[in-house]
């Protein structure tokens, strides 16, 4: 496991580093999102043909729960063909799950509970033993001493906690400053990680390891999700709590009361392409939320996402580190319950309770606000190449929190009240941040990093130069994001174009749909590793009727796509680890690892 871990590492490495940020306030952002690739293969239940109904007036819950119920531990994917499909009780998922649907426009799940609960929950189980750490944890270091390593193995996850009361505010929030981390190695009483430490803990702070019970392996993609009845409890739309390496992706959340989607002790998530718009109330107590980080949660990916009318988009609390916002645009903020003006709540807003060293790339919102609603955040969390378009950024000083990052930064409104740049506290580090065409500080005119965690340029972004399209040296405005722009063309979500599709489901008997396509199509990559052209081969000897090949780098960006081909050529890319994710016109993708160049002869 350590030697794959490495391996993808080094493949990952490709990623320019900083020549601005200090590295002693920086962390490995690279390590954020999924750690494996969705599932290479799965079955399909059909929710129709297994007896469910999409009129938006069936009641659909028992079905649901029987279909999970019955799912094996091999991955499923629950496919929802077109309809909207009414539920009156949660959704809980299990490992190695996937709901998807043929897209935001034509499947909906809509929810009236009436009750106080989630809609859908990805859920883990209760913490387990607690390990003795016998000496400080240093920042950037990937080991521990412990008292014993006998309840231990590779791969399994820990959390790292000490006595944080001297910098915590809320007891809700106490010993949630850690980190999750997943275990690489075990060397007698020793213990490496697969992610470094992004602080240092104490032996006098008590600082011990407590082992987690995280599941994984669950997705939602291609649906909408629409919520019905308000609550006055704190229930957001998707709620993940104790889990690692699952997914929501080109999902429309329309009407959340917590938050769209919460992430709580919880570790390398992804978030991505979606669209998260309104609320039921916009006040004060935890309300109208996009996507809310918290309780420890941390090297989760929220990037591309659009969103619409909320009172906060991106929200990060209690702990959360390591976690990488990126290229996700806001609009139209909204506040209730407050003297303010109704647009100037903060689209991203750290909010308290010693969030750190978290990143925040290529966005484009309207305000920035670090606020100390519940105290101090923790340092290092970096804002690089972000676009504010309204009220800029602001800091709250009452306490202030120092030690931040602010690197590229755009600040384009003098309205009234609007364009601020107002940093309180001390520490901070500023570099070729742009007010309205003044440099601050001056002299820092010249910035070299365009990214602190991609190493290629995304696919959007080689066809709609320049890149970065944010900060300097580009004039203020000049360029729009992806996600801004699919927002303004009415694209609202991002995804694969190719649904899973069963082959004429409306005339099968069955009453659980289980697609044999795609046990059939085993595509093998050949050569693999490969210095630069791979087929692609079936050894069942069935014609593969491809619809569309994607080349994915190891961070899960779109490197290219192909329509149609039976042979990619990868002698363009750079040597490194990636995915191949190849669609189907009768089925739903399959994807398979590729190495290329000299990573292959390690």
């Amino acid at each position: 496991m350590r030697l794959k871990l490495f391996f993808i590492f080094l493949a990952c490495s490709l990623a320019v580093f900083s020549q601005t940020l200090p590295t002693n306030r920086s962390t490995n952002w690279q390590l954020a999102g999924l750690t494996n690739v969705p599932f290479t293969s799965s079955d399909t239940i059909n929710f129709h043909n297994a007896g469910g109904i999409g009129d938006g007036i069936t009641i659909n819950d028992s079905l649901i729960s029987a279909i999970i119920d019955s799912a094996t531990g091999n991955s499923t994917t629950v496919f929802f063909a077109s309809g909207i499909y009414l539920f009156s009780s949660p959704i809980y998922l299990k490992e190695n799950l996937i709901l998807y649907g043929e897209g935001f426009a034509n499947t909906t799940l809509l929810f009236n509970l009436n009750d106080e609960k989630h809609l859908i929950y990805f859920e883990g189980g209760t913490p387990l033993d607690t390990i003795e750490i016998l000496a400080d944890l240093l920042k950037d270091s990937t080991r521990a001493q412990t008292n014993g390593t006998n309840t231990l193995q590779i791969g399994d996850y820990i959390r790292i906690v000490e006595n944080d009361s001297s910098f915590i505010t809320s007891t809700w929030a106490l010993n949630y400053s850690g980190q999750i981390m997943e275990i690489a190695d075990i060397q007698n009483n020793t213990v490496f990680f697969s992610s470094p430490f992004r602080r240092e803990f104490s032996v006098s702070k008590n600082v011990k390891m407590v082992k987690l019970d995280l599941k994984s392996n669950m997705g939602i993609e291609n649906l909408k999700i629409e919520r019905l009845d308000t609550t006055t409890g704190q229930k957001s739309n998707i709620f993940m709590n104790n889990v690692s390496n699952c997914w929501v992706k080109c999902i429309e959340s329309y009407r959340c009361n917590y938050a769209h989607v919460e992430i709580s002790s919880s570790t390398n998530i992804e978030i991505s392409g979606c669209y998260f718009h309104e609320a039921f109330n916009y006040g004060n107590g935890g309300k109208a939320y996009g996507v809310m980080v918290h309780f420890g949660s941390g090297e989760c990916l929220i990037t591309e996402n659009q969103f619409n009318t909320l009172r906060h988009s991106m929200i990060l609390q209690g702990g959360a580190n390591g976690n990488n916002f990126s290229y996700n645009y806001s609009i139209n903020p909204y506040w209730t319950d407050v003297f303010l003006p109704a647009n100037s709540a903060g689209d991203i807003v750290l909010h308290g309770n010693y969030p750190y060293a978290n990143l925040f790339e290529g966005n484009t919102v309207q305000h920035i606000v670090i606020d100390d609603s519940h105290g101090i955040n923790g340092p290092n969390n970096t804002f690089f190449r972000n676009r504010a378009e309204l009220y800029g950024i602001f800091m709250n000083n009452n306490p202030a929190s120092d030690g931040q990052n602010f690197i590229g930064n755009e600040i384009t409104n003098n309205g009234l009240l609007m364009g601020n740049y107002i940093l309180s506290g001390s520490n901070h580090f500023e570099y070729g941040n742009n007010k309205l065409g003044t440099v601050i500080p001056s002299g820092t005119n010249i910035l070299y990093d365009s990214s602190l965690y991609l190493g290629l340029i995304p696919a959007y972004y080689q066809n709609n130069p320049p890149w970065p399209p944010i900060g300097l040296p580009n004039t203020i405005s000049s360029y729009t994001i992806e996600a801004e722009e699919n927002y303004s063309l009415g694209e609202y979500t991002k995804c694969y174009e190719d649904s899973i599709n069963p082959t004429d489901t409306s005339q099968t008997d069955t009453s659980v749909f289980v697609s044999e396509l795609n046990k059939k199509l085993q595509i093998t990559l050949y050569p693999n590793p490969t210095n630069g052209r791979v087929l692609l081969t079936n050894s069942n000897n069935i014609d593969l009727d491809i619809s569309k090949i994607e080349v994915m780098s190891c961070n899960g960006i779109l490197v290219k796509s192909f329509r149609k081909m039976h042979e990619i050529d990868l002698n363009q890319y750079k040597d490194g680890l990636y995915f191949i994710r190849v669609f189907f016109k009768e089925s739903g993708p399959v994807t398979q690892k590729i190495v290329k160049g000299s990573t292959s002869n390690k």
